[in-house]
């Protein structure tokens, strides 16, 4: 019986053609450090306390600011302006049919009143 060879280079009898320096790895990591270029680290930036707050400040302005647009360009309606007497009476009468047509009693919208 003939032994079965395992080693695909010696079943074709031939070599890879390759071959290692001798020591290549050993010196391998300092061949490389060297070609590498020193790395320049930067200091890091010191972030000052306006940087860190100035994007609240900017929010708190801009709110500010959509506060008094509002106020300035839609009239409330304690003042008078854009409402009548008779827009608040029909007010009035549609909050009195509401409580009709509901069935709520006065002492129960008292109590939820009362709780508010």
């Amino acid at each position: 019986m003939m032994k079965k060879e395992t080693d695909i280079w010696q079943q074709i009898d031939r070599k890879s053609g390759f071959k290692l320096p001798d020591n290549y790895f050993d010196s391998l990591t300092e061949k490389v450090m060297a070609q590498l270029p020193d790395i320049e680290r930067e200091e890091p930036v010191r972030v000052t306390l306006w940087q860190r707050c100035k994007v609240w400040v900017y929010m708190a302005a801009m709110f500010a600011g959509m506060s008094l647009l509002v106020k300035t360009f839609v009239p409330t309606a304690g003042t008078g302006a854009g409402t009548t007497t008779a827009q608040t009476e029909t007010a009035d009468d549609n909050a009195d049919d509401y409580l009709y047509y509901t069935h709520i009693s006065d002492y129960a919208l008292y109590e939820y009143l009362a709780e508010e």
